[in-house]
């Protein structure tokens, strides 16, 4: 390949926003790159107006990045939308990148305006920049050569038809220049068709093997009288729609006074054209669903830090009151908390895309607290869910709370959209042995080890899969509904693939699906933090709290220094480091600290104090970074209770205690 770099013909880019910083920082990173051998060349505006004095007078413009916010609020907006009525900047690709993207109007920039991608400043790093703007250039050079394809066409056909005017006054002639063509060709006067080429009845389909006679018989638009000048005509048969093309001009010779009309196949074209608009929507969205990914885990992490210091001083609280009306109201806002705070690790899962930290608990009660919900919902849909139990006693899985709300909650949706015309779903819970036969039958993880499972199941009475169809369900959004995004299957296999449960499918058209995932049974029972029989302490001991929440910072101090123990509370590294001059039993640490992470910040203090013990606390841990805290000792989730804080605190460091003391 050469490396040769053509400046000649540089790519040109026109930047508009009225930040300074902004073009000099764009600048900065395009000035001197390279896309597809040629360089490129930066044009800036400050505002919308200066942008379009420039952009009336330039030609060949491959990308225009505007800001949205600049004179006006909706400036960038209606800059697009000139740009986009400009003949000249036609092939252009256009590129909004706004620094407020909460005040930018997002719903119309990703359904109103044709532009080909949506940034935000604060998310482009350089290479970001580089990667995108060369994605463009290809764009806007495939259109260039597809636009000089076109015009090199219909330069072409424009001779033929200057030679097929020439020969009218000869109809031997002119049919025979006319089949000649590799477009359609028809002369129209009238109401009446004249002549139709080989080609033209060809591409119409319908009139192969017939003369045509009227204007009338042919497929709208064509059909008018006199035809328009140009537009397209479209034809779907039992397995695909063709796409013609169509040009006319008039023509006075002789006898004739009438209209030559030529005939191209775009159906190619058009196709290529669609599956690059549907890539570019598809990134849009994607980016979308990305920024409202980190938004929500932000949200959720911040919900999560005030649950913390909810829980935990009502529970404080709650310990020390000997008012029981003032008990049972604090016991009332921990109940409520707890409700808060599995919505908050839904928010997080979603948002990091990680998974949850499971624990041995009994499946049967997780499932009884969800099923009312979507018992209710389906009420309000005209649907009746039937659920029952048939597990004596408890039944233990190795599950997190979130997980089993997420797959029941899908389960039910799919369910419901299949029940458009109203009627009942079954749901049951079962213990079962699977052994090898039962499992060959599964459609998803069949060759799990035999045992003991739990086994819910989800049958409708809905339409059915068909057979087709069946291999795709659990493929992320493929949907054969309307109302659905593709995702909930898809989501079920992801769940099922991190609790090793299995899943069956049985349906039938016309009658239903059954859906049924079966959990491994936990032979181990978890066992819940307890105050009953305390650590005995021979001496207080002295605990380090990190964590950047002040508030969080002050309830675990007041919850340690309540049991008797000396507490330094720090909120960064550095004071912390400061602060290890002394000597500490312990150390309390959060794991998303500013500008690191816990298990970061360990490996700093341990510097200082070698073997520090340590306890990672932090609102979402999820089970792979877990697996990766080797470093700690334990961990608290938060929120907590002051029981729950105690214990792990207490029985970890009181080991290194004592152990020093001995």
């Amino acid at each position: 390949m050469s490396d040769v770099v053509d400046a000649t013909f540089p790519w040109k880019i026109v930047v508009v926003d009225d930040d300074p910083d902004v073009l000099n920082i764009t600048q900065l990173v395009l000035r001197r790159f390279v896309a597809l051998g040629k360089p490129v060349r930066l044009s800036q505006c400050l505002s919308s107006r200066e942008a379009r004095t420039l952009l009336s007078q330039e030609r060949g413009v491959a990308i225009l990045i505007t800001d949205v916010v600049m004179e006006e609020d909706d400036a960038g907006l209606t800059l697009v939308q000139w740009a986009r009525a400009q003949p000249h900047l036609s092939n252009m690709c256009i590129v909004i990148r706004t620094g407020q993207p909460g005040m930018a109007p997002e719903a119309d920039v990703l359904r109103g305006l044709d532009i080909n991608d949506y940034w935000t400043k604060q998310d482009l790093s350089a290479r970001r920049m580089q990667t995108l703007v060369t994605g463009l250039i290809r764009s806007y050079r495939d259109l260039e050569q597809r636009t000089e394809s076109q015009e090199e066409t219909h330069r072409k056909l424009e001779e033929k038809r200057a030679q097929l005017k020439q020969s009218v006054r000869n109809e031997s002639l002119f049919q025979a220049v006319s089949d000649s063509l590799a477009a359609g060709t028809l002369l129209i006067q009238g109401d009446q068709v004249l002549h139709a080429n080989a080609r033209a009845e060809q591409l119409l389909g319908a009139f192969v093997g017939q003369p045509f006679a009227r204007v009338a018989d042919l497929p709208p638009p064509l059909n008018g009288t006199p035809p328009p000048a140009s537009g397209e005509v479209s034809r779907t048969d039992s397995t695909q729609t063709q796409w013609l093309s169509f040009q006319t001009r008039a023509v006075s010779q002789g006898h004739i006074q009438g209209h030559l009309v030529t005939l191209t196949d775009t159906t190619a074209w058009k196709k290529g054209e669609s599956t690059r608009l549907k890539a570019e929507r598809d990134l849009l969205r994607t980016q979308h669903l990305d920024q409202m990914g980190l938004l929500a885990s932000g949200v959720a992490h911040d919900l999560n830090n005030l649950l913390t210091i909810i829980v935990g001083t009502a529970d404080y609280l709650e310990e020390e009151s000997e008012n029981p009306e003032m008990t049972s109201g604090l016991a009332d806002i921990q109940e409520a908390c707890k409700a808060a705070t599995e919505l908050a690790q839904q928010m997080m899962l979603y948002g990091s895309g990680g998974e949850a930290v499971r624990k041995v608990q009994d499946v049967v009660t997780l499932i009884e607290k969800a099923m009312p919900l979507w018992i209710n919902e389906a009420k309000r849909q005209g649907v009746r869910i039937d659920f029952s139990s048939h597990v004596e006693g408890s039944l233990h899985v190795e599950v997190a709370n979130s997980q089993v709300q997420q797959l029941i909650g899908n389960l039910a949706s799919n369910a419901l959209r299949a029940m458009s015309n109203g009627g009942s779903i079954r749901v049951t819970l079962n213990e079962g042995i699977l052994g090898r036969a039962e499992l060959s039958e599964a459609v998803f993880n069949s060759d799990i080890e035999t045992g003991r499972f739990a086994i819910l199941t989800f049958q409708d009475q809905g339409k059915g899969i068909d057979p087709k169809e069946l291999p795709h369900i659990f493929s992320p959004f493929y949907t054969t509904s309307k109302a659905g995004r593709g995702l909930g299957l898809a989501t079920i296999q992801g769940i099922a693939t991190r609790l090793d449960a299995v899943i069956f499918v049985d349906t039938e058209l016309g009658t239903g699906t059954t859906f049924k995932i079966a959990f491994p049974v936990s032979e181990t029972v978890g066992e819940r933090p307890t105050l009953e029989h305390p650590v005995t302490l021979d001496s207080k001991l002295r605990i380090l709290v990190l964590d950047d929440a002040s508030l969080v910072r002050r309830l675990i101090s007041r919850i340690l220094v309540s049991r008797g123990h000396d507490v330094v509370d720090v909120a960064t590294v550095k004071e912390a480091k400061e602060a290890m001059s002394g000597h500490f039993d312990g150390a309390v640490i959060d794991f998303m600290l500013e500008n690191t992470t816990g298990d970061a910040a360990l490996k700093e203090l341990r510097v200082i104090s070698p073997g520090l013990p340590a306890v990672l606390c932090s609102g979402y841990i999820s089970q792979a970074v877990q697996d990766q805290m080797t470093d700690f000792s334990g961990a608290v989730h938060k929120p907590f209770k002051r029981a729950e804080l105690i214990e792990v605190v207490e029985r970890i460091f009181t080991v290194g205690h004592n152990n020093r003391e001995g």
